[in-house]
């Protein structure tokens, strides 16, 4: 871990309860994401800051487009698909929709 000039040490990569609280989170393709080797980038609203994450994805995924983050692949890139709703305001705003059902797009009423 690098401590930085001032000895405070700076974390090298995102802690594991950072990573898995990306995902279900909806956000924005901020650079073209080319496919699931190519990757982009994505913004995200992470604990009340605006985040921009590197950001895979199974297809291409243009500038603009709301996405949805399915996985992380550590070191502060996600995996994303296409997100056919609004990027909420806020994280949480989905309400108690599970994340099964935001990624299939299948919503018990």
């Amino acid at each position: 871990m690098d401590t930085g000039r001032a000895g405070r040490r700076r974390p090298d990569t995102m802690s594991p309860v950072e990573d898995s609280a990306l995902r279900g989170l909806v956000g924005e393709v901020v650079t073209r994401v080319r496919g699931p080797h190519e990757p982009g980038e994505v913004r995200l609203l992470f604990h009340g800051c605006w985040e921009t994450l590197i950001a895979y994805g199974d297809g291409p995924l243009a500038r603009g487009q709301s996405v949805l983050v399915t996985g992380s692949r550590g070191a502060g890139a996600v995996e994303v698909i296409a997100w056919a709703g609004e990027v909420p305001p806020e994280p949480g705003a989905l309400g108690t929709r599970s994340f099964d059902e935001l990624a299939t797009g299948e919503m018990e009423e």
